[in-house]
């Protein structure tokens, strides 16, 4: 990274990963581009919106570059820092919860399942 280059300057845009899928595969680059556009357009959910379900979901998955992109793309249409915060609450407890409820499933006793 130069000296003058934000972060945020390194991090590849939507239209860069297509550009470059598009020359492994045109096809499958064109047909995630026409599933992503609409998706994320605004809608019956505000652009905001989906742009906080997509932050939360890329926290719960792990995803790096998406988690930058969708950041940035979040800022972009009016996410505030206090949305981001509270939508963060949401992943973590979503992701822990399947931990929480997993060993329960796998520690009852036989006898008793169905009565718990």
């Amino acid at each position: 990274m130069s000296k003058t280059q934000t972060v945020n300057e390194q991090i590849p845009t939507f239209s860069d990963v297509i550009s470059m899928m598009a020359l492994a595969s045109a096809d499958m680059a064109s047909a995630f581009e026409k599933l992503y556009t609409p998706t994320l357009n605004n809608g019956n959910i505000t652009y905001k919106f989906k742009y906080l379900i997509a932050i939360t979901i890329a926290i719960a998955s792990g995803a790096d570059e998406p988690l930058r992109n969708h950041i940035r793309s979040g800022i972009k249409s009016g996410l505030t820092r206090e949305e981001f915060v509270e939508g963060i609450g949401v992943a973590v407890l979503m992701k822990g919860e399947s931990a929480f409820i997993f060993p329960y499933e796998r520690l009852k006793p036989p006898t008793l399942v169905g009565q718990i």
